[in-house]
């Protein structure tokens, strides 16, 4: 909470210091006349200027102090604490002097784009070499792009195309290029640049690069945008004056109304971003067999009251029936510390052993993603191997380091060391592994690794893998087994079966939970949370909803002398009124285009990316949701324009033009 505010507030001051930095700088004729104000602005300080105000505020404290001892020897002591408080100022205020010097020092050649360049490649460089990190390398090659066009744009300045012809060529060139930068495939500059690592950062680098250069694109090429609208929109007489007013006066000011063209992009892109992966994850664990191994019941069973045979008490029962069962198959989950032999760190590590026996390991069906060279070509192979070699072990995805590094520190303390889950091939790990009650510490080989889709992502099922005989064999009490798997004979009601064992074996403690409906429960409670952090995430589009509101009222009140001339000139009541409305959603509409389109192309690379980890993802877009989105985002919008807009309408002409 104190982060959140803190940032808030950082956010909200710094965009008041620009907001009055720029107030503070506007040319009186523009203000006047009622120009745009250029988003760059061009620097009126001279280099020697420039140079000397630092020197100027170092000395700036010590004239002032000179002062006020002046004034307390000629005795007066309110311009001496006058000069005083000023000294005291003049030397808070020197670093800020000092910084605001270096700005306006690099600034020039930042505009010239020489330095975007310079720095772009340098941190691009240094992103790859250094700390093979996907952030830098990517925010080094936005800015190189960004130079470019800025030197597109001083270059242009030479000729003698007018200042909104080289603009427009500048900053298209410069959104166009960096869109299709962040547009490729993730793996396409690989060649090149090696496997980079990224987080959860990256996504926030990607939206805002993304929703910034197609803002610029948009922005400057509205123009050709309004055309085509009116070339469609010819026939209709009323439709083309309003359509034109609409869209010129957002135009006008790009800065404003491509910084909120900005904010509501980024939160529909955000929210794509969140449907569709939310989407595709759960189709992720659709095949159950995969996600369960096979399995169809599992079953918990208190420590103390074991079921030493499990297949002749089910013989035994007046309830249940052998044949109804293909396969039964138990473990033991056992917390342990595990530590690589020969690796860097040779620190104990917390992680699970499940401990399981010769039948679930001979009717297990969990796939694998690596298997160790020498055991084998198929997971089947490696299951044998298991039943028949105690001293070997089948680890989770979770301690098996990514290239990309992942989204999260979720996983168990414990990791190994020299593959990694994206290779095609993995050599036997030797670990060492230590049961804390005891102290007792035996080794194990893993050779392979459990596909990650596996018991839902480890939402069923945790730990490592191996045979119990050779726990039994290290612990000097005998382990029995807590936790069985059974897999049910076709055409047999799987509920019904796992009802019929709780009641078979109450004594025993035993609760049961059918894996289909286990598996369903967790995808909807995921479900449930991503849409609370969709619907946080909505608050911050109903802001920008807002925003757009009250930038229609302001328009109210600044254009009320427009709104009288077009009533003057012929505009009834009605196309003033849809005048407003256009213009919202002009705004609105774009947003959402840009949001829409970005954030189902970034998902789709996503998707891609995890694709080879996870074989049965694949990518598909929720369209009844992003319509809901869609529709409640324009509605709104809507409607927060329509009574500035009927406001507007309303205006008598004789009243607007009298207006002052």
């Amino acid at each position: 909470v104190i982060v959140a505010y803190c940032l808030g507030m950082v956010i909200t001051f710094a965009t008041i210091a620009v907001s009055s930095y720029r107030v503070s700088r506007l040319n009186i004729v523009a203000a006047v006349r009622d120009l745009p104000t250029p988003i760059i602005e061009v620097s009126t300080t001279s280099l020697r200027d420039i140079m000397l105000t630092p020197w100027r505020a170092f000395l700036r404290p010590f004239r002032l102090g000179v002062r006020t001892a002046v004034d307390v020897v000629t005795l007066h002591p309110l311009r001496a604490i006058t000069h005083l408080l000023q000294a005291a100022w003049a030397a808070v205020s020197f670093p800020a002097t000092v910084f605001k010097s270096l700005i306006q020092l690099l600034w020039r050649p930042f505009q010239q784009g020489w330095l975007a360049i310079i720095l772009g490649l340098l941190l691009a460089v240094q992103g790859v070499a250094a700390w093979e990190q996907s952030a830098p390398f990517t925010i080094g090659a936005s800015l190189m792009i960004i130079g470019i066009g800025l030197m597109a744009r001083t270059f242009l300045k030479r000729t003698a195309m007018r200042a909104d012809v080289r603009d427009r060529i500048a900053y298209t060139v410069m959104g166009v290029e960096m869109l299709i930068f962040w547009l490729l495939p993730f793996d396409t500059l690989e060649p090149l640049t090696g496997e980079l690592k990224g987080d959860i950062e990256m996504f926030f680098i990607s939206g805002v690069s993304m929703v910034a250069a197609a803002v610029w694109t948009v922005m400057y090429n509205a123009d050709l945008l309004l055309k085509l609208l009116t070339a469609v929109t010819g026939r209709v007489g009323s439709l083309r004056p309003v359509l034109v007013t609409s869209v010129a006066y957002p135009m006008s000011a790009k800065f404003r109304t491509g910084l909120t063209l900005a904010m509501f992009a980024l939160v529909i892109f955000t929210l794509i971003v969140m449907s569709i992966l939310t989407g595709i994850f759960e189709t992720a664990v659709e095949d159950v067999d995969t996600v369960t191994g096979g399995w169809d019941i599992q079953a918990e069973l208190n420590f103390n009251t074991p079921i030493q045979d499990i297949e002749q008490a089910i013989a035994d029962s007046r309830v249940l029936r052998s044949e109804d069962f293909e396969a039964i198959g138990g473990y033991t989950f056992v917390p342990i510390e595990a530590r690589q032999m020969g690796a860097e760190s040779q620190r104990w590590r917390g992680y699970g052993v499940r401990a399981a026996n010769k039948e679930f390991l001979a009717s297990t069906g969990y796939e694998l993603k690596l298997i160790a060279d020498g055991y084998g070509s198929s997971a089947d192979e490696v299951w044998r191997a298991l039943s028949n070699d105690p001293s070997l072990a089948v680890v989770d995805s979770f301690v098996v380091p990514t290239k990309g590094g992942g989204f999260g520190e979720d996983g168990p303390a414990f990791e190994l060391e020299g593959f990694y889950y994206e290779d095609d091939t993995m050599p036997p790990v030797h670990i060492e592994v230590r049961e804390p009650r005891t102290g007792e510490v035996f080794q194990l080989t893993v050779i392979g690794v459990l596909d990650l889709a596996s018991d839902a992502f480890g939402e069923i099922g945790f730990g490592m893998i191996t045979s119990k005989a050779r726990l039994d064999e290290a612990v000097p009490f005998p382990v029995p087994v807590t936790t069985y798997r059974f897999r049910v004979s076709e055409r047999v009601d799987v509920a019904r079966i796992a009802k019929d064992l709780e009641a078979s074996f109450l004594d025993n403690g035993m609760e049961t939970d059918v894996l289909e409906e286990l598996i369903a429960d967790q995808v909807s409670a995921n479900r449930a949370f991503n849409y609370l952090l969709t619907g946080f995430m909505g608050l911050g589009l109903m802001v920008g909803i807002a925003a757009l509101g009250v930038i229609s009222i302001r328009a109210v009140v600044e254009r009320r002398q427009q709104i009288g001339v077009l009533r003057a000139i012929g505009y009834r009541r009605g196309m003033v009124q849809l005048s407003f409305i256009l213009e919202s959603s002009f705004i609105a509409l774009l947003g959402i285009a840009i949001g829409v389109g970005l954030g189902t192309v970034i998902s789709y690379n996503i998707v891609n990316d995890i694709k080879d980890d996870v074989e049965s993802i694949r990518f598909s877009v929720p369209w009844l949701q992003i319509a809901i989105i869609i529709g409640i985002a324009y509605l709104f919008a809507m409607m927060t324009t329509f009574l500035p807009a009927r406001q507007a309408s309303r205006i008598f002409p004789a009243e607007a033009l009298r207006y002052e």
